[in-house]
């Protein structure tokens, strides 16, 4: 689930009321805001360490982490087309790249490994 800057807040500030009490304020979140969904303990905590640490309540998203992802598919699509019977793990071994990420890759662009027998 993501939260909007103002759920965060609300989080926060439901934990400080509650003494510094994750579960508690997780639970009268979902209470006052049954429609905005149900954070759990850890995404409270996980609010107020990074309103502690970096000042800000929002996650940061790692960009430099879906770039080499985004540089990947074109590899492996152009690897599955030259050999259309390779299987994820055997491209795993020659691409370097893990094998669920060659899978999320291929479902997601409509390619599927195929294993001829």
């Amino acid at each position: 689930m993501v939260y909007e800057f103002q759920d965060y807040r609300q989080m926060v500030r439901l934990y400080d009321i509650n003494r510094n009490n994750a579960a508690q304020a997780a639970r009268e979140y979902r209470q006052l805001f049954p429609g905005r969904g149900c954070p759990d303990h850890h995404t409270v905590l996980g609010a107020v360490r990074r309103l502690d640490t970096t000042g800000n309540l929002m996650p940061q998203r790692n960009e430099s982490r879906y770039q080499v992802r985004d540089n990947w598919i074109q590899v492996v699509l152009d690897h599955f087309a030259n050999d259309p019977g390779t299987s994820t793990r055997k491209a795993e071994n020659e691409l370097g790249i893990p094998a669920t990420t060659i899978g999320t890759i291929l479902r997601e662009n409509g390619v599927h490994p195929y294993h001829y027998t």
